[in-house]
């Protein structure tokens, strides 16, 4: 019976220590696990934000080109309305200037014209001064 009883507390102690052996690996199988989800989860987390921040990125980028490509826009916009303004102010001094030849050309016209009655009217006058004046160089012989 001793024996018996030997290889039964020995038994019962190998179930204790396979007990305790198991429970113990159970619990680092858990902790390691636990801590892979962490771990997975940080990752999870930093992916997220690595992606966010790239979003984040991309978005300030965009907007950034869209400004300089507005500024462009607006800077040949610009440059069309100085062309546009140079060729109507030169249309306009050009109509101007030739109002201003017609009118110069036209007075120039008038001139010429009162200058061509005057001598016509004093050529007439000559011409009536001199009909008088053998008119009466007849009246008197």
């Amino acid at each position: 019976l001793k024996g018996e009883a030997y290889f039964a507390e020995m038994r019962t102690a190998a179930v204790v220590i396979q007990t305790v052996v198991r429970s113990w690996l159970c619990q680092r199988e858990l902790t390691m696990r636990r801590s892979k989800a962490v771990e997975a989860e940080l990752l999870a987390k930093e992916a997220a934000s690595v992606t966010i921040q790239a979003f984040a990125r991309s978005l300030i980028c965009q907007k950034q080109l869209s400004k300089l490509k507005g500024e462009a826009y607006f800077a040949e916009m610009r440059t069309a309305a100085v062309v546009i303004q140079t060729v109507v102010r030169s249309w306009l001094c050009q109509r101007e200037l030739t109002m201003r030849r017609s009118k110069a050309v036209e007075a120039e016209l008038l001139a010429k014209e009162a200058a061509s009655v005057t001598i016509q009217a004093f050529a007439r006058s000559l011409i009536c001064q001199k009909q008088l004046s053998k008119l009466k160089g007849e009246a008197y012989f």
